[in-house]
């Protein structure tokens, strides 16, 4: 990522982890007819100069203005509007005002008027007034989330941050949630209302059903808890805090998660369950995965779809420095990354987007998309329905 492109992640982050704030002090004036805002003794600027400085800036605001958009489209991807701001370009940053919002969206005038605020200007629009436009229109749906601007909500030690749902992605084949849980807390036996997979990202977990265990099950990091449908689970943190992932098969618009509850059926304390036989969680093992390693690339199938009966298939890519994957599009499967590490470029249709340590990647179905790796990565890959890990697998070994 370039350094203005790494200025606006960070900008875009405080922004929006501080809330809507004030966008500027209001219509700046228009330096003097006749001085261009230079003083006496410099050079007059001459209209072709600041034309292009002007035309440079826009270009390089265009991918910042993207992050903006997607940072207030959290929530929901149908975000649209034009916003028009007034810039004061000075020494060290520039005086911003917004004159015109059709969007409506305090978080996207805010973040647009706090990058403007301390974009590197050129020098020879120091003194004057620049008015630009910012247009946007809804896309098919999200493409890459910032993990740090999506607010956990919490409930009894346990946090529930939606990352991709149908109300953010545009699409139902998939939600993915992350969970956090307090040492010692648990998340709530409950009946799952749809295929779970659950991924530890860090710390332990016991797991339990609803029959519960006098030989206690753990869940450590990179190993995933599969519930089917109608199955009954528990997690509780053990030996300190625990971090992991949740997906959710099929996906929906998650109001209940959204309002900070794990989703599902959940069942009171003491409560008998209804069947005879209740479906148990099962706990895949990082350690028994495949793996396969080819061109710089190291893939760990951590659930195979097939060999574990499941409805996702979930890969740990690890792909070093200059590696790139050629633009493809998977027909049945949507796919989403959870990246933990590293940075890439990723071209999704006609857009180019940064990639990094904390972001999320959505590509639907019939999705074209491409990539090259500036900084080693590691992530999660899932597919929904599972299907392209089996390239991996069919190829690997079983890991010692």
């Amino acid at each position: 990522m370039t350094r203005v492109g790494l200025l606006a992640a960070a900008l875009v982050a405080a922004a929006c982890r501080q809330g809507p704030a004030p966008v500027g002090p209001g219509p700046v004036g228009v330096a003097p007819a006749g001085t261009d805002g230079a003083t006496a003794d410099a050079a007059p600027i001459s209209d072709d100069e600041r034309l292009a400085a002007i035309q440079a800036a826009m270009n390089a605001l265009a991918p910042l203005a993207n992050q903006c958009w997607a940072a207030a489209a959290v929530d929901d991807f149908r975000l649209a509007g034009d916003l028009q701001l007034e810039i004061a370009p000075h020494g060290d940053g520039a005086r911003v005002a917004v004159v015109a919002d059709s969007a409506g969206d305090p978080v996207l005038a805010s973040c647009l008027a706090t990058v403007a605020s301390a974009f590197p200007w050129p020098a020879v629009l120091d003194g004057q007034v620049v008015s630009l436009p910012f247009s946007f229109s809804a896309p098919s749906g999200q493409v890459v989330i910032d993990r740090r601007l999506v607010t956990p909500r919490t409930q009894a030690g346990v946090g529930v941050a939606v990352l991709l749902d149908e109300r953010n992605s545009g699409n139902a084949a998939a939600s993915m949630l992350e969970v956090t849980v307090a040492a010692d807390a648990s998340v709530a036996l409950a009946r799952a209302d749809r295929a779970e997979v659950w991924i530890v990202l860090a710390g332990e977990v016991t797991v339990a059903g609803a029959l519960g265990s006098d030989k206690p099950v753990f869940a450590r990091v990179h190993d995933t808890v599969l519930v089917p449908a109608g199955g009954y689970r528990t997690l509780r943190a053990s030996g300190g805090a625990a971090t992991l992932v949740l997906v959710l098969a099929p996906g929906g618009p998650e109001g209940i998660a959204r309002g900070g509850a794990v989703p599902g059926e959940r069942v009171a304390p003491g409560t008998r369950v209804r069947e005879a036989r209740p479906i148990e969680p099962r706990v895949v093992r990082a350690s028994d995965a495949a793996v396969h390693r080819a061109g710089g690339r190291t893939a760990t199938v951590l659930v195979d779809s097939v060999r574990h009966k499941a409805p996702v298939g979930v890969t740990l890519l690890e792909l070093a420095a200059g590696a790139a994957m050629p633009a493809h599009q998977h027909d049945r499967e949507s796919e989403l990354l959870y990246v933990q590490a590293g940075s890439a470029t990723m071209t999704v249709g006609a857009v180019t987007l940064p990639v990094g340590p904390t972001s999320v990647v959505h590509l639907g179905r019939g999705t074209t998309h491409a990539a090259t790796v500036d900084v080693p990565v590691r992530a999660l890959q899932l597919y929904l329905p599972g299907g392209p890990e089996q390239r991996y697998a069919s190829a690997a070994g079983r890991a010692p």
